[in-house]
């Protein structure tokens, strides 16, 4: 079994290096990353948290970041792809319906 200790000692070092890694100049690739890792550690913390007093309100706050976390990836790639995607200048003609 490990220690609390040890598991809070996993978490700080994750949640470090999520800092690290949105702190360093990167694109957007990487700081949507690094917020998945600051994401993770708190999780690991609760649910650590919560099996070291025998509750289970830790894995319920854990499942809500996971979600929390999978909206925020979403949003990040949005971002992500919206900038690589060139858009239209609106002075260029759009071109005709053949449908019509």
């Amino acid at each position: 079994m490990v220690s609390f200790e040890s598991v809070l000692s996993l978490a700080a070092l994750v949640f470090a290096l999520g800092i690290a890694g949105a702190l360093i100049r990167g694109g957007g690739v990487r700081i949507v990353a690094s917020v998945q890792l600051l994401f993770g550690a708190a999780a690991l913390v609760f649910v650590a948290a919560a099996r070291e007093h025998g509750q289970a309100t830790g894995q319920a706050i854990a499942i809500l970041l996971a979600l929390l976390a999978a909206a925020a990836a979403v949003a990040g790639a949005g971002v992500v792809l919206r900038r690589r995607v060139p858009s239209r200048a609106k002075s260029e003609p759009r071109p005709e319906d053949p449908a019509c």
